[in-house]
């Protein structure tokens, strides 16, 4: 019974570090404030409120975006909305705010990316744009902007596949190259 325990809690922790990346702790932002006042729960004056206006202040600090938040109601102090900067006052209006927003970061680390259940090839078509456009077209499609660093795992013995058009490199008959770590952000 122990060694099927052991077994299973490994076999656990082998598939969360190798089917989700590292990503960097989330920042958290308690009571938020900008630029002196308490943040309105809307992004615009009653408009785009909730996750719109969490997401705007994640990227106001370089995050980028919110990964939860919670509201605070019927606050009874002025709050300032992120985009046209209008302020709420609790003498006229319903002002509501954040108790919280977790922003998360804007960095993340993939060890032996994979694509499609196999190594992200080298390249990002077969052969051709390798290196640094493959390793852009993965942070792309995985929802970021660009790769900002990554490593090149060379001759790796299992097959590869690159992002553009799904070719298979297979190491029986080619020189297969993949990605030891690509960091996006």
């Amino acid at each position: 019974m122990k060694t099927k325990t052991r077994f299973t809690c490994t076999a656990i922790a082998f598939f969360f570090s190798t089917c989700f990346p590292h990503l960097s702790a989330a920042a958290n932002y308690p009571n938020p404030i900008y630029q002196g006042y308490s943040l309105d729960w809307c992004k615009s004056f009653e408009h785009e409120c909730g996750k719109p206006a969490a997401d705007a202040f994640c990227k106001k600090q370089g995050h980028l975006s919110a990964l939860d938040f919670s509201k605070k109601s019927n606050m009874q102090v002025e709050t300032m909305t992120i985009q046209d900067h209008a302020i709420c006052n609790p003498q006229h209006h319903r002002c509501d705010s954040f108790t919280f927003i977790n922003c998360k970061e804007k960095l993340a680390v993939f060890h032996k990316p994979e694509y499609r259940g196999y190594r992200l090839d080298w390249c990002k078509s077969f052969e051709h744009e390798c290196g640094k456009p493959a390793a852009d077209a993965f942070c792309q499609h995985k929802g970021f902007s660009h790769a900002q660093s990554f490593v090149q795992d060379v001759g790796v013995n299992v097959s590869t596949m690159t992002l553009a058009n799904n070719a298979v490199c297979n190491p029986a008959h080619h020189h297969c190259d993949s990605f030891k770590v690509i960091r996006c952000q």
